[in-house]
């Protein structure tokens, strides 16, 4: 007999242990054994029975005598009624609980009692290396069909499709059926990665309530030691748990499939990047990734950028590879039109296609709504603190149209101009009555991204002059470094321009941002605030003082620079960046919330109403529509690649390559990434398969005919219920037989 599972200290958990502790079984519903208190009733019937009226014998009645083997055997019957009464009221209550054995009563007989089946099917891309001319994906999807086929009458199976995210297949557990794997035949081809640890606990998590006492997690995958994640602690961990929780912990069964041939020619991205999600016209944007050879064998490649799908001619190559090298590869692109643009990287395909391409979305935009509001007027407009950013941003706007500008004084500033900004910059605001402040507030909280300039009127240090602002504001002040002191200067930090908008602006990359000189600033600190939010550090100067601090607010931005926009403070608008590092700075701060670009198994929403009030539908990347909750408003990235969301009207949508899509005003687009270290196919050691399945009711097996094989003798389990209430029948028959031998004798 295998040992007993821990159960957790609830009432249902100790019930049940107090009960298999009594009884070398376990129970499947421990609530009905509180039906067993149902044997007093027969006692309770009995003492009542006894409490008779005086009983007068008439006439004759008093010389009749009853025998001494009449009374004794009337008292035994008694006996033997209550007796069969309270075993028949109590064993009802053990069947209704469900009993189970386990052990090897019952490993001679070849018997298939029914399951429930959790069957989790890897589809990472490692498992498209070829095997007789056929993906090792087609293979473990035959195997899943010859399990499904082989299950009992009863059985019930769940499918759980693997890549970077786990999906089920079906909504809700059914019958073992030839329609459940016709759903094998809709699964997208292999891509992405998987984690295996992951998926069992799901599939584990669905066995919780289900009615057998036979419950398998059935894996099949490759012999890919990455996806099992043997190292992982915290992930078997949570297995751990999940199997400690259930009433039945379900056994693990791993079918796994070796690919025959080793020797695989496989190229592909290890790592990719883009440098910004958001362009204005005219600039260009940075599509770079490693390139690695994951072959034993030299390897050469044709390698390229595509926009929409299409190939630019300009940005295609041939590069060559010794084994196991890696060599970057990057472009610059200059996007056509206003839109979002799906941009891939792509090689030549070859054994393995899930890693030969990695798709971004690049977005142009215009007409963002800046204000720029001053802190300080002043009657010349040289003295003013917005006058080199406004000729900076009207600027762009003669360039580009990118900007809507507007400029106001701080006096004239409020709730309505606020509601139709993109961006609010302050510059050198002095404190400004709690009204403002709350208008500000509210901007932030509900979309807008507001820029603080810093300089000598932003004396916002005492307690009382602070508090409308300690909600939202990520920094304090605590010392204003005077340019008129002799000896205060500093330059920002090279080191601390990591954020792709700010990399440009590196000494090494001919940035001259690192080159100002700063007199003027504030020394702060980063407080705890209210919302629990952390504020970033995007840049610092040399002497480690923050110069530009960034915190999320609400579904807004608010950025703090700790010098001024001016020349009072410094002499960054005399640099030939000073143009360029606002409109970064705008652009980033401009970006809403909702990426373009995300990770496998991350939710994507739609930034607007698409289309207006048509219907929309979103479309994978194969080009077949999504199910998506009623609103369409998001959808879950389950695989890598470009998704569209499009008008329902657009028949050319279903069924193409949606990049084809992109680049429309009325069609929306995101891009999906996986983890390129998917193309590392280290086989599973034995030594991994100790450490996998040390402690746990897990086994590794060839083929489905070794599993079938096995499971009979593999500790099996008999539900004892039905046998418990045919007992319960026999009981109440013999009951019944007494109750009738006890009338006839009492009968005159």
């Amino acid at each position: 007999m295998v040992s007993k599972p821990v159960w957790p200290h609830d009432t249902m958990r100790t019930q049940k242990r107090l009960f298999a502790m009594a009884m070398p079984m376990d129970v499947l519903n421990p609530w009905m054994l509180a039906g067993m208190a149902g044997v007093l009733l027969p006692v309770l019937i009995h003492l009542l029975a006894r409490r008779r009226l005086p009983i007068i014998d008439w006439g004759a009645m008093q010389f009749l005598q009853t025998s001494p083997y009449s009374r004794r055997s009337f008292s035994i019957d008694d006996w033997l009624l209550l007796l069969f009464r309270m075993l028949a009221l109590a064993l009802l209550a053990v069947a209704l609980a469900r009993p189970w054995i386990r052990g090897n009563l019952l490993g001679w007989t070849r018997w298939s009692p029914p399951r429930d089946v959790s069957v989790v099917i890897d589809g990472s891309f490692s498992t498209a290396v070829p095997v007789d001319g056929k993906p090792l994906h087609e293979e473990l999807r035959n195997r899943v069909r010859s399990l499904i086929g082989g299950l009992s009458a009863g059985s019930t199976v769940q499918l759980f499709d693997v890549r970077d995210a786990v999906v089920p297949l079906m909504p809700h557990r059914s019958a073992a059926t030839s329609a459940t794997t016709k759903l094998l035949q809709e699964l997208q081809p292999p891509t992405g990665s998987s984690n295996l640890p992951a998926a069992i606990l799901i599939a584990s998590r669905d066995l919780l309530d289900t009615g057998h006492v036979h419950r398998d997690v059935i894996v099949f995958a490759d012999d890919q030691s990455r996806a099992w994640r043997p190292e992982d602690l915290a992930a078997w961990s949570a297995v751990d748990g999940q199997w400690k929780q259930a009433a039945v912990p379900p056994r693990v069964s791993v079918i796994l499939s070796r690919p025959r041939e080793d020797a695989v020619a496989d190229v592909g991205w290890e790592q990719a990047s883009i440098a910004r999600e958001r362009l204005v016209p005219g600039q260009t944007v940075t599509v770079q990734g490693q390139l690695k050879n994951w072959s034993t064998t030299p390897q050469q490649r044709r390698v390229g950028c595509l926009l929409n799908g299409r190939p630019i001619a300009e940005h295609q190559t041939t590069v060559r590879l010794p084994p196991g090298f890696t060599t970057p590869v990057s472009f610059e692109v200059r996007l056509p039109t206003q839109g979002q643009h799906a941009l891939s990287l792509r090689s030549e395909a070859d054994a393995l296609p899930g890693n030969d391409h990695v798709e971004f979305v690049a977005e142009i935009v215009t007409g963002v709504k800046v204000l720029l509001v001053d802190g300080t007027p002043a009657d010349d407009p040289l003295r003013s603190e917005i006058f080199f950013a406004k000729a900076a941003l009207e600027n762009a706007a003669d360039t580009g149209g990118w900007v809507n500008l507007t400029t106001m004084p701080i006096a004239e500033l409020t709730a309505e101009q606020l509601s139709a900004q993109d961006v609010v910059v302050l510059a050198n605001v002095s404190p400004i009555d709690a009204e403002k402040v709350a208008a500000l507030e509210q901007f932030v909280t509900h979309r807008g991204a507001v820029i603080m300039t810093l300089g000598d009127q932003s004396a916002i240090t005492d307690e009382e002059r602070f508090t409308e602002w300690r909600g939202w504001l990520p920094v304090a002040l605590t010392q204003w470094h005077d340019p008129a002191a002799a000896g205060t200067e500093t330059h920002v930090d090279a080191e601390s321009l990591t954020l792709p908008w700010l990399e440009r602006f590196r000494p090494e990359r001919g940035g001259e941002l690192c080159d100002a000189a700063f007199r003027g600033w504030w020394s702060t600190s980063l407080p705890a605030r209210e919302d629990g939010g952390k504020p970033q550090v995007l840049a610092r100067f040399a002497n480690g003082d923050p110069w530009l601090i960034s915190a999320r607010h609400g579904r807004g931005t608010v950025v703090v620079a700790t010098s001024t926009l001016d020349a009072d403070g410094n002499t960054l608008p005399a640099r030939p960046d000073y143009v360029a590092w606002l409109h970064e700075l705008i652009l980033a701060m401009s970006e809403p919330p909702q990426r373009r670009n995300v990770g496998v198994g991350e939710v994507m929403h739609r930034q607007s109403a698409t289309n207006g009030k048509k219907p929309v539908e979103w479309f994978d990347p194969w080009g077949t529509p999504l199910v998506v909750e009623e609103a369409g408003i998001s959808s879950l990235a389950r695989w890598p690649g470009i998704y569209v969301v499009a008008t329902t009207d657009e028949k050319r949508a279903r069924g193409i390559d949606p990049q084809l899509l992109c680049g429309r005003p009325d069609v929306e687009v995101f891009a999906a990434q996986s983890d390129g270290a998917e193309s590392d196919r280290t086989p599973l050691t034995d030594a991994d398969r100790a450490t996998i399945a040390a402690g746990r009711p897990l086994r590794f097996y060839d083929s489905v005919d070794d599993w079938q094989r096995h499971q009979a003798a593999d500790a099996p389990r008999s539900e004892l219920g039905w046998s418990v209430l045919w007992f319960v029948l026999g009981l109440l028959m013999t009951e019944s037989l007494i109750t009738r031998r006890r009338a006839n004798r009492a009968a005159p």
